[in-house]
């Protein structure tokens, strides 16, 4: 059992006899099958130190009002036993509401939750399995399996939390959501962290962060990240990572600056001791990546090569010109009027010879190249196939999230990675920009795009269909919904006289379901961000 947590006590729990026979405990929900039914596998038992009771699938008749003949409480103790017995009742029916309730206590040296009485914990554990048994759409699935995990690793059951928050990791895959797959991924890096898997934890924590996703949310992922590096000794690292919740969440009222206080306490304590430990982890590092030469230009040779990490040229300076490595793959032009050959990291050609007299880096396996500007660009792997054959395109951007834009006569569309024109031709431009200031040439990691028509901004998903109107002047991706400025109504400000300009012509908010949330009134986007992080219904993303 891991550090701060806690098991059952010996001594039984509850006193009421009643709990005995209330307290539920139905069979876990196992993974759906191909027909719609549930396969079921075999779970180690915990132990338990009441008798067993029949499972159940919907609340137990001790909820009622009328207690049974003969378990008459004795005079004193009949309204604590209801009370017990409606938090029961409500674990079961809404354990969700209850988890989110629920107080924890965090161990001021380990930074672990401690379980003080299992029992509440046990019903929201039962309440959330029973929910299971309806429930078959990927993201309810998801939420629920997660939450089950967090739950019974806080009841110290490692294994089953672990194949818990690993369905519910498959189940946020399939929804696309980037915002379910990473509190589905930390959920799971938090029981390995309890197991001792650093390595894998903190690789799903790195990849966590390298998506987009709310502030509070990254804010969450940086702490528990800090926390395994706290449990790995890597007290310096840690220190990065809550200085950055600090930065995400100044507010010295929230409970992840207190996190984040206590996390530097507790450094403090054991540094004094044993040292600050290792020098912080880059990137490649913790995902155990190996960084691709980098393009350098010799000032003597007047040619381009490639250098290692600590500035060694790994691949000659010969070429007249040359790309930087994408995807596993550079671009070289070894004469000075030749056509582009491609290398891979270690120098060696994998395409020679070639026609081509423009090329586009490589994303997700493909390249763009044209080798006759009447027959346009077309896409090829890296083995030179043609995998999206030429339709006339005049201009392609890289593949990402299997879709690249595409223009022809003009007009911009997209295609999929077989060549199926998947959004029509009918866009001015494709203008993706995302809350935290990027700008992409294409769709987002969700199948999101802004695209621009007649001078106006809407946003459009993988299969070409209208989610936000193309309606706005300006527009953003935000991890949970939209940020949208419309046209000004009096489109003239050079004029500082004029009485009629509209004070209210401002940034607002939409959800992804299209509905305005926040009103388009503010002046500038970081009021709009604070709002909408205000609308945001999880106090605690990761439960």
């Amino acid at each position: 059992m891991p550090d701060g947590a806690s098991g059952p006590p010996d001594a039984a729990r509850v006193t009421s006899p009643h709990f005995l026979t209330a307290e539920p405990t139905p069979p876990r929900a196992t993974e759906p099958g191909p027909s719609g039914g549930a396969e079921p596998r075999p779970r180690p038992s915990r132990p338990s130190p009441r008798p067993p009771v029949d499972p159940i699938t919907s609340p137990p008749a001790a909820f009622g009002t009328t207690l049974p003949v003969g378990d008459e409480p004795q005079r004193g103790t009949g309204a604590g036993t209801r009370r017990a017995l409606d938090g029961l009742r409500q674990a079961l029916l809404e354990p969700e509401q209850v988890l989110a309730d629920q107080p924890l206590r965090v161990d001021d040296e380990t930074l672990r939750e401690v379980v003080d009485d299992p029992g509440p914990l046990e019903h929201i554990q039962a309440g959330l399995t029973t929910k299971l048994l309806t429930v078959r759409d990927d993201a309810t699935r998801a939420r629920m399996l997660g939450l089950r995990a967090v739950v019974t690793r806080l009841l110290g059951d490692l294994k089953e939390a672990l194949d818990d928050a690993e369905q519910a990791l498959r189940h946020a895959h399939r929804t696309g959501s980037s915002r379910r797959i990473v509190v589905a991924s930390i959920r799971l890096a938090r029981i390995l962290q309890w197991r001792g898997d650093f390595q894998v934890a903190d690789e799903l924590y790195q990849r966590a962060l390298d998506t987009a996703i709310p502030e509070r949310l990254r804010a969450s992922v940086h702490y528990y990240f800090g926390t395994s590096c706290y449990d790995q000794g890597r007290y310096l690292e840690a220190m990065q990572h809550f200085e950055t919740v600090l930065g995400l969440q100044s507010n010295e009222r929230t409970e992840q600056f207190a996190a984040a206080s206590r996390g530097f306490s507790a450094i403090t304590q054991r540094a004094s001791l044993s040292g600050f430990g290792p020098f912080p982890r880059t990137r490649a590092e913790i995902l155990q990546e190996t960084p691709p030469p980098k393009l350098r230009f010799h000032e003597v040779f007047r040619r381009y090569g490639y250098a290692g990490s600590d500035g060694t040229a790994v691949i000659p300076p010969t070429f007249h010109a040359a790309y930087p490595f994408a995807g596993g793959y550079a671009w070289v032009r070894p004469h000075s009027n030749g056509s582009w050959s491609l290398i891979d990291t270690t120098g060696e050609p994998r395409i020679s010879g070639s026609d081509y007299q423009s090329v586009g880096p490589f994303h997700e396996g493909l390249a763009w190249v044209v080798s006759d500007p009447v027959v346009g660009w077309y896409a090829i792997d890296g083995h030179g196939i043609v995998v999206v054959p030429p339709a006339g395109y005049t201009d392609a951007r890289p593949f990402h999230a299997g879709l690249a834009a595409v223009e022809r006569n003009g007009a911009w569309g997209a295609v999929d990675r077989d060549g199926r024109e998947v959004v029509p031709m009918e866009y001015t431009a494709f203008r993706t920009a995302t809350s935290d200031a990027a700008y992409l040439a294409g769709f987002t990691d969700e199948g999101l795009a802004v695209v621009e028509r007649d001078g106006l901004l809407g946003v459009i998903n993988r299969g070409g269909d209208v989610v936000v109107p193309l309606v706005f002047q300006q527009l953003e991706i935000h991890p949970v919904g939209f940020l949208v400025m419309p046209p000004a109504k009096h489109p003239d400000y050079t004029n500082p006289f004029r009485s009629t300009v509209d004070l209210a012509d401002g940034w607002g908010a939409m959800d992804r379901t299209g509905e305005l949330v926040v009103e388009p009134v503010h002046p500038n986007r970081a009021e709009v961000l604070e709002a909408l992080d205000k609308l945001l219904r999880d106090a605690h993303p990761i439960l």
